[in-house]
């Protein structure tokens, strides 16, 4: 490579953790994202088509990794980025990337969005060879100001905190088109001056992930580890699989409950008030939900049926957590990112809890949701305390990918879904955009569009085996999700299961 080359092409080899996604994701995309945000804006001032593709220019320019694709190049693949060399080439390739198109009915284009991406239309599995895919719609006439933005994602370039955050980035420079042009002629004056990187993988901003056999440390995390998992050893319990498990016959389903601001200011009251957070109380009400259910349904003996075995007296949970290593060790990356940098910094974190079955009989509902709410803070504070924190988490990663890998039938156990709490995201996504007033391509003064994100929305793609739950709240409203295979889980069964969890919600929120 010529070094007026090496200015606008970056590249890497693939790292163990997305080489780990790329294999987990398999061919139907498995954990590929599609997050949505529906905007509203004055029909007397409506967004350009222009203006959406200038505005995906510059993020293209701003982020490499939403220019980074798979290169199958070689022994490894690699993670390769080329960067346009000119405004006019910045905006050509930015829109041929943007899949435009009108509706007559928001809800219902959504709704449509969520079946493509869900279905097994393999046009809708992401490509890992392109750059990222973009959807811009908006309503047929213009009169009512409705737009649909949605990006077809993969696990290993953003996860979805990081996602918002681009969203919102783009809603700004929407709402100031004269922002977004001085960025890219800004950009274009200082193009040699500068060369492109792809950001560092989440190995290399975090060491401790790297598993090293050899390090006495490491060997001692080993067999703490290995203690902390015994649990997910014994018996498990959680929904139940009543169909066949086929890793090649998925019916995605997507069941979404948003609570309304009220009940969910006294829900967040309440975690105050038990000093737990909403990812806890989150767990607690699909702990609950799973025995309420299954014992209802099957039957409190039938542990054959009812996805409750014992086992020293109790019942034991064992769920995946996203973990957001910036935020929950207070560890910055070695290589400090700037506010622009929106890679990875997400890995899955182990949660075992064990309630005694003499506690679950005759115990108030509220009382035992509260304590087992308590029980996964404990296990949650010990774990990201323990001085063995980084061995524990990098050997879970490899637990996580297995189950997602093997979706045999013989693996087909009482689960609980993959849980993502997303936490409050206006502080990512705030639901009014603020853009500076500046100046317009004919050198007039002008205000910013009075754009309004008005919803958000994430569909994914899940496996045969295990589920996926969301819990986020964007302006004042709790919003939760589960996913999950309608083959292997029905129906039937999976709206008791998530019935329940909205309703032990709903009540906490009404207390």
């Amino acid at each position: 490579m010529s070094p007026a080359e090496s200015h606008f092409i970056s590249s890497r080899p693939l790292s163990y953790f997305e080489r780990s996604w790329l294999v987990s994701r398999g061919i139907h995309g498995t954990t590929d994202a599609l997050p949505l945000i529906t905007l509203g804006c004055s029909p007397a001032t409506p967004i350009a088509d222009n203006d959406v593709v200038l505005a995906w220019s510059v993020l293209r320019l701003r982020h490499p990794i939403l220019t980074s694709r798979i290169s199958p190049q070689g022994s490894l693949p690699e993670l390769i980025s080329t960067s346009a060399r000119t405004a006019s080439q910045a905006i050509e390739q930015a829109g041929a990337r943007i899949e435009f198109s009108i509706f007559d009915d928001r809800d219902q284009a959504i709704e449509a969005l969520r079946m493509q991406w869900e279905g097994p239309n393999p046009t809708r599995v992401v490509d890992i060879h392109q750059d990222m895919h973009v959807i811009w719609q908006k309503d047929a006439t213009g009169s009512l100001g409705h737009y649909v933005f949605g990006m077809q994602t993969v696990h290993y370039q953003l996860d979805a905190r990081r996602r918002l955050d681009v969203m919102h980035q783009f809603a700004e420079l929407l709402s100031a088109p004269w922002v977004a042009q001085e960025e890219l002629d800004a950009h274009f004056s200082l193009v040699l001056k500068t060369s492109l990187r792809i950001p560092m993988s989440i190995e290399s901003n975090f060491p401790g992930l790297v598993v090293d056999a050899d390090d006495p440390e490491q060997r001692r995390g080993q067999e703490v580890y290995e203690r902390l998992m015994g649990g997910a050893a014994v018996p498990p319990c959680g929904l139940r699989y009543d169909g066949p498990v086929d890793a090649h016959d998925i019916a995605v389903r997507t069941m979404r409950h948003v609570f309304p601001q009220s009940t969910t200011a006294h829900i967040m009251r309440a975690c105050r008030a038990q000093n737990v957070t909403v990812t806890r109380l989150y767990q607690a009400a699909w702990i609950l939900a799973a025995i309420e259910v299954g014992r209802e349904q099957f039957g409190d003996a039938d542990e054959s049926r009812n996805g409750l075995p014992v086992h020293d007296g109790s019942y034991h949970f064992s769920f995946a957590l996203p973990l957001d290593l910036v935020q929950y060790t207070k560890t910055q990356p070695i290589a400090a990112p700037n506010d622009l940098d929106v890679s990875l910094k997400i890995v899955w974190s182990p949660s075992l809890i064990s309630i005694p079955h003499s506690l679950s009989v005759g115990q108030d509902a509220d009382v035992l949701l509260w304590d087992v709410a308590r029980r996964a803070k404990a296990g949650h504070a010990a774990l990201t305390q323990s001085p063995f924190f980084w061995p524990v988490i990098a050997r879970f990663q490899a637990f996580v990918e297995s189950v997602l890998i093997d979706q045999s039938p013989e693996t087909a156990l009482p689960f609980m879904p993959l849980l993502s709490s997303i936490g409050d995201v206006s502080n990512v996504l705030p639901s009014r955009i603020i853009a500076r007033p500046g100046r317009n391509s004919h050198g007039g003064s002008s205000n910013p569009k009075d754009i309004r994100v008005t919803d958000m929305y994430i569909f994914v793609k899940v496996p045969a085996i295990c589920g996926l739950s969301h819990v986020w709240t964007f302006d004042g409203r709790m919003t939760v999700q589960l996913i999950h295979n309608g083959r292997s889980v029905s129906p039937a069964l999976g709206d008791k299961y998530f019935g329940r969890v909205v309703d032990i919600l709903a009540r906490i929120g009404q207390a």
